[in-house]
């Protein structure tokens, strides 16, 4: 068994496919596993108002500790499991190290299971010279959590994917992302998978960062009736399951946000460029043609 990380063109991962297909007189030359991973160059990136800020590939989320103590939660709809939720205290992490001053090893960029952004103390004169708060994380000197808002709005169109009719309260539909790649059997042929952009609309032209305004991945029930009372307090501590409900949001920023952190060597998120609504309905998708990159 053997394992490389190489950089391709489209062509060329192609032709990789139909080599680990081919069979020959000494039996099959296997290809047992293949993904491919586009990349994109600070300039790249330049060409729209938004990038998508996600987890490298490689770097695990951390673990909030305290997420029921540090949030206020309270119904944000009269029929719907939504929550509004106001953080009210510094997180607690688990966190696999603390980042070295001078051997930047490490990742200095996470992001938890609910899209808050935490990175280390070093990058934080950056993120306060882009215009964005800081906030402590309890216990650690070494890690700061970005304070963040909603600054985009994702369209309803491919990868967004609608899985439920709109709440008969709050008008919201349960939506998730269509191309997340699955699991697959390392004895399955092998294929290419590509990250198709979010298509979102500006909220905010001055934030430089900060979260879509749908959450990705929400669950929960939907009564036909009203059954809670909007604004309401919630204990979750009664009611745990709800947490796991809520799902995400989408985390964006501003191209020149990306090009700050590329030069201050900073990594753990992968950028990926966000397409934008064309005046005629239809998005606009920067690449279409380029299959994989660099």
């Amino acid at each position: 068994m053997s394992r490389a990380n190489v950089r391709v063109t489209p062509d060329e991962a192609e032709s990789i496919i139909t080599w680990g297909q081919v069979r020959g007189p000494d039996g099959r030359t296997l290809l047992a596993w293949v993904r491919f991973e586009e990349r994109w160059s600070v300039e790249e990136l330049h060409e729209t108002a938004w990038v998508e800020l996600a987890p490298a590939a490689f770097v695990e989320s951390p673990q909030v500790l305290n997420r029921r103590a540090s949030y206020a939660f309270s119904w944000a709809c009269t029929f719907c499991d939504r929550l509004d939720a106001e953080q009210v205290d510094d997180l607690e992490l688990v966190l696999e190290g603390e980042p070295a001053l001078h051997f930047r090893g490490q990742p200095e960029l996470r992001l938890t299971s609910w899209g808050e952004l935490v990175v280390s103390s070093r990058l934080g004169p950056l993120f306060e010279e882009h215009r964005l708060g800081l906030r402590s994380i309890a216990g650690t000197r070494s890690w700061l959590q970005v304070e963040l808002g909603p600054v985009c709005s994702i369209l309803p169109v491919h990868p967004c994917e609608i899985r439920s009719d709109p709440c008969p309260g709050c008008g919201h539909s349960a939506v998730a992302r269509s191309d997340v790649p699955r699991r697959r059997s390392p004895f399955q042929e092998p294929h290419i998978h590509r990250i198709v952009p979010w298509v979102a609309q500006c909220l905010s032209g001055a934030a430089m960062a900060g979260w879509s305004r749908e959450r990705i991945g929400v669950a929960g029930t939907v009564a036909a009736s009203a059954v809670h009372v909007a604004g309401a307090r919630v204990d979750v501590g009664h009611r745990t399951e709800l947490l796991g409900m809520q799902g995400a949001p989408v985390l964006f920023a501003r191209p020149a946000l990306v090009a700050a952190l590329a030069r201050a060597d900073a990594f753990g998120l992968d950028a990926r460029p966000v397409s934008a609504p064309a005046a005629s309905g239809r998005h606009l998708d920067l690449r279409a043609s380029s299959g994989l990159s660099r």
